[in-house]
């Protein structure tokens, strides 16, 4: 199945249009009844008996997915039919830069501290009135493993906690050094990784794209064509001249997914016109169906050994119909090179 998606997203990137996947027959069964509604009027062929109406059941809570997380990367809009936004001195000097960063973070180690806060929302019978009251919440210190995957285009980030609010797992419990010392770590295994330490995120709100340099991906090549760039401006910050530009995401399908569902983003890069270095990002999502909307912002620092800046600071916020909002911020350290004597086969 992995190579049929690949070869079908890549075909779905040369053409002009709009492509949706059909992940199953109600699927086909909707995209059926859209043709219909325009197609010229035929006699009704015999329609066989459809499963008990899964599209008229109670759908489940909103959640934010990242395609690429999932081994789906989304095709991006074919060059053909809508070239890059142009780019201005200080822009070409960006995109040179996360060249070098993708070079630089092909397998990277770095610690983190990530603390989680899950508010829910009461509502008062007498009043009517509703405020937010701490459902949980979670402090995490892991080993973050960093890899760049070329042929998707992103990255992959796999936490290996190490103690939950304090309290330290077993070593037989951790699974990153025992991959690390064998002869082969395949991408499957690290992506089955990464899965099941995300259970220790706490709240409802699934989120599954939260890696730092998320931000990064609109900047490469591949990715580009997506977005709509605008400059707000500069500013004199410290020793740093740092340009503001917005960004929206116009390509489809899009980066992140709810479900089927595409989810554009929009966000801002600070930019060092004299370097191209990318000091601070910013995305924001919404998604009005499932209503769920969140931001992530990250700031970037130099870190001794490596020649590009490194994320220092992640905070985040979720919320979802006024039934709950999820707070995190992770603070990065200790970073270095991955060591290993094991070979990293990246491929499905």
């Amino acid at each position: 199945r992995g190579l049929v998606r690949d070869a079908t997203a890549s075909l779905a990137a040369q053409l002009p249009g709009r492509f949706v996947a059909l992940d199953g027959p109600p699927d086909a069964e909707q995209a059926a009844a859209l043709i219909a509604l325009t197609a010229p009027a035929t006699a009704a062929a015999p329609r066989p008996a459809a499963d008990p109406s899964p599209d008229l059941a109670p759908e489940p809570r909103p959640d934010v997915r990242d395609a690429a997380a999932e081994a789906e990367p989304a095709p991006g809009p074919s060059p053909a039919a809508r070239p890059p936004s142009p780019l201005d001195a200080t822009l070409t000097k960006a995109v040179a830069y996360v060249h070098r960063f993708e070079r630089t973070f092909t397998a990277v180690l770095w610690h983190e501290r990530y603390e989680q806060e899950d508010r829910v929302w009461r509502r008062f019978g007498s009043s009517g009135a509703t405020t937010s009251v701490v459902a949980e919440r979670r402090r995490l210190e892991s080993e973050l493993f960093f890899a760049w995957l070329p042929h998707d285009g992103t990255w992959i980030s796999v936490r290996d906690v190490v103690a939950v609010d304090g309290k330290r797992r077993p070593a037989g419990d951790r699974r990153l050094a025992a991959l690390a010392a064998r002869e082969r770590v395949t991408l499957p295994e690290l992506r089955e990784l990464a899965r099941e330490n995300g259970r220790f995120n706490i709240g409802q709100i699934v989120r599954t794209f939260n890696e730092p340099t998320l931000a990064l991906l609109f900047l490469d090549d591949r990715h580009r064509a997506r977005i709509t760039l605008t400059r707000k401006g500069a500013a004199q910050v410290e020793h740093r001249s740092l340009a503001t530009y917005e960004f929206a995401e116009i390509g489809q399908p899009t980066l992140i997914r709810s479900g089927r569902r595409d989810v554009p983003v929009t966000g801002r890069f600070d930019i060092d016109e004299a370097t191209g270095e990318i000091v601070r990002t910013r995305i924001e999502v919404r998604e009005p169906i499932g209503g769920l909307t969140g931001h992530m912002a990250v700031e970037y620092r130099p870190h001794v050994g490596f020649d590009v800046l490194v994320p220092y600071e992640m905070q985040e916020a979720y919320a979802a119909h006024r039934t709950e909002e999820v707070t995190a911020s992770a603070v990065y350290s200790d970073f270095r090179r991955f060591q290993t004597t094991a070979r990293l086969i990246l491929t499905p």
